[in-house]
């Protein structure tokens, strides 16, 4: 979870997004709300799951760009790993 507070006296539309994350096969990073207008001294509150889809470390961005204003106003950095159980079956006899 994340928050966004609008500190300007003025009201914008927002959009979050983690970048490359939307050419993949499958959307790892599930952003809610990922756009919203939020009014001047409004907070709204992020819900941000993350499922990873390889076994490697992710280092990346979530970015914040504001509609008619610009992209990447501002960004937060995310920085995971993704590791793989080993398992082993064996017979049960």
């Amino acid at each position: 979870m994340i928050k966004i507070k609008n500190i300007s006296k003025v009201p914008f539309v927002f959009k979050l997004r983690v970048p490359g994350d939307e050419l993949g096969i499958m959307q790892e990073f599930k952003i809610s709300p990922n756009s919203k207008q939020i009014e001047p001294g409004e907070t709204t509150l992020i819900n941000i799951v993350f499922t990873p889809a390889q076994s490697i470390m992710y280092e990346t961005n979530l970015v914040l760009d504001i509609e008619n204003v610009g992209e990447n106003m501002a960004s937060i950095p995310i920085r995971a790993e993704c590791v793989v159980p080993q398992v082993k079956i064996q017979p049960n006899n």
